[in-house]
């Protein structure tokens, strides 16, 4: 969210509960009185409040001075920042349990689909494990192919120097993928668990 953004957001939620307040005031008795504090710091009661007083707070008095309802001054735009994102976190939250809920009905469940996951990943690790172990051995099979020709003085084929350098290519491509499905195999793993835990959390 860029910062133009956020201070427009922050801008609008103040703004509402200014107007928010301003209804309500609809709903009090006719014949109340406003009490609030000055820019010199003094409490004022009056039959009206300017407008630029509202986001400070206020409160609706009776004629018989009774306080029929207090106003809390609009929040700071830093604290309109963090409440935001904390109703934003909350709600999102929530989005999550929800689909919890409804992807599993135990924490069986979540160990099942876990274990699942987990060994489709491990597969497909193994496979490149092997394909590299693989291509290790055919890289050693060239290189002692091109120690031959060196030691019987005959220059290595230069076909043979290009397989090897592809194989070569392809040791490093594979392990790059092991390493992303490692990284894979972790996330999973941390996914699930974080799952579990908040399985558990909800369902008390």
């Amino acid at each position: 969210m860029t910062h133009y953004l956020r201070h427009t957001l922050i801008g609008l939620l103040l703004i509402n509960t200014t107007v928010i307040a301003a209804r309500a005031d609809d709903k009090v008795p006719a014949n109340v009185y406003y009490r609030y504090v000055n820019e010199q710091g003094i409490k004022v009661l009056d039959r009206s409040i300017p407008p630029q007083y509202i986001r400070s707070g206020y409160e609706v008095v009776a004629i018989n001075g009774d306080v029929v309802r207090v106003v809390d001054p609009a929040p700071h735009p830093a604290d309109a920042e963090r409440i935001q994102l904390e109703r934003s976190a909350h709600r999102e939250q929530q989005q999550n349990d929800a689909l919890l809920r409804r992807r599993y009905s135990t924490l069986h469940d979540i160990d099942a689909v876990k274990a699942r996951s987990l060994l489709e990943l491990q597969s497909n690790i193994d496979i490149l494990q092997t394909n590299l172990a693989n291509t290790r051995l055919q890289i050693e099979a060239l290189q002692s192919r091109a120690a031959m020709s060196e030691r019987s003085g005959r220059d290595v084929p230069e076909e043979l120097l290009n397989n090897m350098a592809t194989l070569e290519t392809d040791i490093q491509e594979t392990r790059e993928q092991i390493r992303q499905r490692q990284t894979e195999y972790q996330l999973h793993s941390d996914r699930f668990d974080e799952d579990r835990r908040r399985f558990e959390i909800i369902s008390r």
